[in-house]
């Protein structure tokens, strides 16, 4: 019977033989199995290029050995390291065939390592060996060779800290983390660049750097195919994972964690590796392998900015107009490198890069020599612009009855922010809390705010703070915890509605309701204009509008009512009613955060009437659309609008009554020509 650990040896030789082929493990086998089980022995013994003799030999289905034999020279290995004695009788029986398979590379590529010795013929002059003389084949297509040149990126910083953690004698794996565009993929292209440099004299010089390519390794079972790829990289070369965060899926639901456990055994089995992962996910490989993120030592790589990003969009250009047989002139670059717009994912340079290249196109289609300005298209562009705070307001009108004073006060304010003239540009452009009784025209208002500025009904983000009111709540803004319910949904968040939509207006219904955490969130807000979520994504709101609602001090002010004295005295006690609420109710922090309370007074019998009659105009001029020809009389008008009316409930009895007193009688009096009149104090529909 065999010891526990050469049992487990015999089972990963069979595993080999599945991988290989064969009839059953033979010695080569056996070979791979140490191999992958204890590289540490297999390396001391046979050396690190034996790996890759071995791997060609069963790929091209060699023999050595049978399977009796195999169990022959397990159940002899004894000593306090079986695995160890196993290699040692493994020896004399590979020698010969791992020697003719040396003897056959050195001849087909003479600067090849020599298997155990780890020094190459003739080093200083040798050219960087293609793919599939290093690697075999299997996993040569997974994997490129860098050679050194390209563009000299100013990346020193990144470089320092892989070669610090790569060349020590404990070697560590870095993490480099960014957001797409920064130039995580380029960093594989630095580190060769700088390895191959003459002055770079550290341990690593001359080493080899391979690229592993994540879209090749997509397509196949990935987490085998990237531990085969380990096993068939040579231990000498460094071994780069591009967007490992892509390859594992840590961005769906179901992580493909056997890509997280193969990079886990090549870390532990001694591999030179370097990771690079997105900003937004980099975190979960510690949900998915916490032992493996404890390994990673993480680098965030930050955009390039100022005059380095301008050298290196400046070096592409050249590139760029090359292929597209057009110039590209200075000015041009300069616009290219502004900051990313809404719906613009990727960050310096990689945008300012694909902006040119996009442009070049486009005037390279209307068979133009140079590129313009106007060719880059800049996404969510909106230039400031002067708005006339009284055409505003009387645009607002239309859609607002009886609050005029509150839409003055707000057009007064959008006036100058949207001309760039407020003194803090990166707040938003506007923080008001509108307070007054239900019904009066509150949310109303923020609709017609968004329709007039913005253009379109999707352009307001509505939150019922209701839903608000606990602590745990706040994922529902930022998003939860990494590995919490939700994670991986981040399209109902508002920072990513926000990034889709920077120009939106934000209606926060009845803020009162939400819970002081949720208060302190949007401090940052009101005050930096920012805010970050559970992926790291900063949300920007500098050009957002929001607005809060509030019923805070309406019960205060009921007993003020405005009657036919002082009316002015009335509104001044009113306003410092509810504006005593406001202070007492809420935070100061948030409160000095306000550029404006806005106080909406009750409506007036007249106002409901007019409401009424606005409301009652669109609906016929629908129904128009569909063949009906309806009018109503100043009896029936007056009597949808005052059935009902409360001054404490504002105008929402307006549509239940229109629905109610007016168009289920006209379904019942199945007419399509016909007159609303009103008869026994009722609404009766009479043809015409």
């Amino acid at each position: 019977m065999l010891r526990p650990e050469l049992a487990l040896l015999l089972d990963a030789a069979r595993s080999e033989v599945k991988r290989w082929g064969g009839a059953g493990p033979n010695y080569l086998h056996l070979a791979a199995a140490v191999a992958a089980k204890r590289p540490d022995v297999f390396d001391l013994r046979f050396g690190e290029a034996a790996r890759g003799q071995l791997h060609t030999l069963l790929n091209e289905g060699a023999e050595c050995g049978s399977e009796q034999e195999v169990l022959a020279l397990l159940a002899e290995s004894d000593g306090p390291d079986a695995v160890a004695t196993v290699v040692d009788r493994l020896h004399p029986q590979l020698d010969n065939e791992l020697r003719a398979r040396e003897s056959t590379e050195a001849r087909s590529d003479p600067t090849q390592t020599s298997a155990g010795t780890g020094v190459a013929q003739d080093d200083s002059k040798a050219e960087p060996a293609a793919p599939e003389s290093v690697i075999p084949e299997r996993s040569a297509r997974f994997v490129r060779l860098l050679a050194p040149g390209g563009d000299q990126l100013p990346r020193e910083d990144a470089i320092d800290f892989i070669l610090t953690l790569i060349a020590r004698e404990t070697v560590g794996v870095p993490l480099i983390v960014g957001d797409i565009g920064v130039g995580k993929s380029t960093v594989a292209d630095l580190l060769a660049n700088r390895l191959s440099n003459p002055d770079y004299r550290g341990p690593l010089a001359r080493r080899q750097v391979a690229l592993v390519m994540t879209d090749k390794v997509l397509a196949a079972d990935r987490g085998t195919t990237l531990g085969r790829i380990f096993e068939d990289i040579p231990r000498e070369i460094i071994s780069i994972i591009d967007d490992v965060d892509e390859m594992a899926s840590l961005g769906g639901q179901g992580a493909d964690v056997g890509v997280l456990l193969a990079i886990r055994a090549a870390v532990r089995g001694g591999r030179t590796l370097v990771l690079t992962a997105g900003s937004a996910l980099a975190g979960r490989i510690e949900v998915h392998d916490a032992s493996l993120w404890s390994t990673l030592d993480r680098f965030d790589l930050p955009p390039l900015e100022g005059p380095a990003l301008r050298t290196v969009v400046h070096q592409r250009a050249q590139r760029i107009g090359q292929h597209h047989g057009v110039t590209i002139p200075t000015d041009v670059i300069e616009t290219a490198c502004l900051p990313a717009g809404p719906g613009e994912n990727k960050q310096h340079a990689g945008l300012a890069i694909a902006r040119l290249d996009s442009a070049c196109a486009r005037a390279s289609l209307r068979d133009k020599r140079e590129v313009h300005v106007d060719d880059l298209r800049l996404a969510g562009e909106r230039p400031k612009f002067v708005l006339d705070s009284v055409d505003l307001a009387d645009r607002l009108r239309l859609r607002v009855l009886g609050q005029d004073t509150a839409v003055d006060q707000l057009s007064q304010r959008l006036s100058l922010t949207t001309a760039g003239l407020d003194l803090r540009p990166e707040r938003p452009d506007g923080v008001f809390l509108f307070v007054g009784p239900t019904g009066v025209g509150k949310t109303e208002l923020a609709r017609a705010v968004a329709a007039e500025l913005r253009g379109a009904g999707e352009s307001l983000i509505r939150l019922d703070m209701s839903e608000y009111a606990h602590d745990w709540a706040l994922s529902r803004l930022i998003g939860p915890q990494p590995g919490y319910v939700g994670f991986t949904e981040p399209e109902s968040w508002l920072t990513t509605r926000v990034c889709a939509s920077p120009h939106s207006v934000i209606l926060l219904d009845e803020i009162e309701k939400a819970h002081p955490t949720i208060w302190n969130a949007f401090l940052q807000v009101f005050d930096a204009g920012q805010l970050s979520d559970s992926r790291g994504t900063v949300a920007d709101f500098a050009d957002s509008i929001i607005i809060m609602t509030s019923n805070l001090g309406v019960s205060a002010s009921t007993g003020i009512q405005l009657g036919f004295g002082d009316q002015k005295a009335d509104v001044t006690r009113v306003d410092s009613a509810v504006l005593k609420a406001v202070t007492t109710s809420m935070p100061p922090e948030l409160v000095n955060r306000l550029d404006d309370v806005i106080i909406f007074n009750p409506l007036s019998r007249d106002v409901i009437r007019g409401i009424a009659h606005k409301e009652i105009s669109a609906i016929f001029d629908n129904l128009a659309n569909r063949g009906y020809r309806l009018s109503i009389d100043d009896d029936a008008l007056g009597l949808v609008s005052a059935s009902g009316y409360d001054a404490r409930y504002g105008g929402r009895h307006v549509h239940r009554n229109i629905e109610k007193l007016l168009l289920q009688p006209l379904v019942t009096a199945q007419l399509k020509h016909a007159r609303a009149t009103v008869t026994d104090n009722e609404v009766r529909w009479v043809s015409q």
